[in-house]
Parts: structure tokens; sequence; C-alpha cells
């Protein structure tokens, strides 16, 4: 199973940001992408004691019309290594959802909904299948994290991206192959500096946990 070794860091000047980003020259895309995550674990918290992690991934651009939503099932085991920084390294599972195989059951029938009804039933949990399964094994929705993806880009070899978080504010989240490259990346793009970006090493699930506990 492939490992991802990831940090993440509280955005405290976005504009110092964005520009360190606009000034690289690897693969960008620029496209904001609304993402909504839905956690799901069973009724004792069980999954999440153990440090894993189950989520439906439903994603769309924001600037084009686009019916429906992509999907995608995530999986992450507990961190297996975690460095004093902040950097997690932990086994990660991705499954493609195809759109036509998940919403609706049987009688949920598109070709008689109106484009408002039918982006209110794909945003509805109820009418996934993915979301009747994980209920038929016991689990069940605990916590929702809404967010923009604003920039995607590659820098020295890892994925960067920035966020602006429901609630919680803005992020920059590197993903990379080794520790070495995700280090490396973060003092590319001034990141080290603690008036730019501070490390968190809670994710966004725990983020909002913690927020909704108060």
């Amino acid at each position: 199973m492939p490992n991802e070794i990831e940090v993440k860091m509280r955005v405290l000047d976005k504009r110092a940001v964005e520009e360190a980003l606009s000034s690289q020259t690897g693969y960008v895309d620029t496209h904001a992408t609304k993402i909504v995550d839905e956690y799901y674990d069973s009724p004792d918290g069980e999954l999440m004691g153990k440090g894993v992690f189950l989520r439906i991934r439903k994603t769309k651009r924001v600037d084009v019309v686009q019916n429906g939503w992509d999907m995608v099932i995530t999986a992450k085991g507990p961190v297996s290594a975690m460095t004093e920084a902040g950097t997690k390294t932990r086994e990660e599972i991705e499954l493609q959802v195809d759109e036509s195989d998940d919403f609706a059951y049987d009688e949920f029938d598109d070709t008689e909904m109106t484009d408002e009804e039918y982006e209110q039933a794909s945003n509805d949990s109820e009418f996934s299948k993915v979301d009747v399964l994980f209920k038929l094994i016991g689990l069940a929705p605990t916590v929702t994290v809404t967010k923009v993806r604003e920039t995607i880009r590659n820098v020295n070899g890892c994925e960067v991206c920035v966020d602006t978080v429901e609630n919680l504010g803005d992020f920059v989240e590197i993903e990379g192959r080794s520790q070495e490259s995700v280090d490396e990346t973060i003092s590319i793009l001034g990141l080290d500096d603690p008036s730019i970006a501070v490390m968190e090493p809670s994710g966004y699930a725990e983020m909002m946990f913690a927020l909704e506990a108060d």
C-alpha cells in the first residue's frame, strides 16, 4: 500500500504563500475546486481511536458548470512516523467512484427531476450507495469538512495545495515521496518563516471535532 508523506501548515500570510507559488515553474492548476469530505466512524469512535480515517470526498469545479460531483473513497491508516516538525507518514488508499454507479437507489429517477432537485439529490449522502454501504456495516457520518482548494502546484516533485477551510481558515498542504523532498519544498517556498506559515499537526477532521466540541 502506498505511503503518504504529508505536512499541513496554517497560513498566516496568504499573499506571501501565493507569491512564492507563482514564482515556481512546475505544473499548476489554479482552478478553484470545492471539496466536501464526509468522515465515517463507528458509534464508539473506534476508527478515530486507532488513528484511522475513512471518508467520502466529493469534488466540483467552482468556475465551470458541472452536473453532480466527482467522488473518491479514501482510507488513511495510523501515522507510522511523525517528525518533530509535524510531517506525517501513513498508508493511504483511494478508490474512484463512478457517479453512474453511485447516486440514487433504484427509485431515484433523475430524468424526472429539475436541475435544482438533481443538484440537491447529488449533494445528499442519503442518495449515495457508498453511504448506504458504510451504514450497513455500522458506520455513520461523524464530521464534515468543506473547503475550497484554490491552487495545486508541483514544486520539487511535491504536490502543494492551498486550501480555505470553512470555519478553520487558510492552510497549505505539501505531499511528497520522501521526507527530504517535503523539507526542501518548505524551504524553497519560504514556509519555514514563522511569519508566513506554521506547522499544524492536526488533521482537518480532528480540528473540526475539537471546534464542534467547544
